[in-house]
C-alpha cells in the first residue's frame, strides 16, 4: 500500500520536473537590441581631384572582434561579449561599407570601387585592430583602431609597391554607460579616423 504511493508521488515529481523543463526549454528569450554606426560624411573643402581609380577590399577584424556580439573589457586582461546588445552586421562590414561611402563621396578620386578590380590604380586594404567598450570606473569608453595599407596597383611589382601604411586608433568617452552611447561614440571616432584616412591618402596620391 505505502510501496504505491510512494511509487506514484515519485513518478509525479519526475513528471512536474520533465514539464519545467520542457517549459523553461522553450520559453523564448528576451528581445535583442540591434545597434549600428552613423554619422555624417567627412566635407573636404577645395578638393584637386587625382586621377586614381580606388579598389576598397573588405576590411577584416582581427579575433575576438570578428563578431556582431559586442565587446566589453573590464580590465586588461577580460574581455566578454554582450548577449542582448549586439552590432547589426560585424564590423568588418560596417566600417569597410562607411569607408567606401566617405571616400567616394571625397571627390578626390575618378571612382572608387567596392572589391579589387584589375582596373583600378590602387587598392586599399585593412585591418581592425580594436573594437570594444572599455570600461573603466565610472567612464565607458568606445575604443577602436584600425590598420590600413595603400598599394600600387598599376606597379606589377613582387612584393606589390606600398605607397604608405598607418595605424588609427581613437579612444572616446560615451555620454552615458550603455551601449547607444557606445555606438554613438564608436561612430564619432569611425568619424574622426575617416576623415584622416582621406586626407593621408590623398597626400600620398598627389
Amino acid at each position: 500500500m505505502y510501496s504505491h504511493k510512494i511509487v506514484i508521488a515519485v513518478l509525479t515529481l519526475i513528471s512536474i520536473g520533465l514539464s519545467g523543463a520542457c517549459l523553461g526549454k522553450n520559453k523564448a528569450p528576451g528581445p535583442v537590441t540591434f545597434y549600428t554606426l552613423d554619422y555624417a560624411t567627412p566635407e573636404f573643402e577645395n578638393v584637386a581631384p587625382r586621377p586614381v581609380s580606388l579598389s576598397v577590399e573588405k576590411f577584416k577584424a582581427s579575433p575576438p572582434y570578428d563578431t556582431a556580439r559586442i565587446i566589453y573589457s573590464t580590465d586588461a586582461f577580460t574581455q566578454n561579449r554582450y548577449y542582448y546588445h549586439q552590432w547589426i552586421t560585424p564590423p568588418g562590414d560596417m566600417v569597410t561599407r562607411l569607408l567606401t561611402r566617405d571616400l567616394a563621396s571625397s571627390s578626390l578620386f575618378q571612382t572608387v570601387a567596392t572589391t579589387r578590380e584589375g582596373w583600378t590604380t590602387h587598392h586599399l586594404i585593412g585591418t581592425i585592430d580594436e573594437f570594444y567598450e572599455q570600461d573603466i570606473d565610472d567612464q565607458w569608453y568606445a575604443v577602436v583602431s584600425i590598420t590600413t595599407v595603400l598599394i600600387d596597383s598599376i606597379q606589377k611589382d613582387s612584393p606589390p609597391r606600398i605607397c604608405f601604411q598607418k595605424t588609427y586608433k581613437r579612444r572616446l568617452p560615451c555620454a552615458q554607460k550603455n551601449p547607444k552611447s557606445l555606438a554613438q561614440a564608436m561612430s564619432l571616432a569611425l568619424s574622426e579616423i575617416s576623415a584622416q584616412l582621406i586626407a593621408d591618402v590623398g597626400d600620398a596620391l598627389k
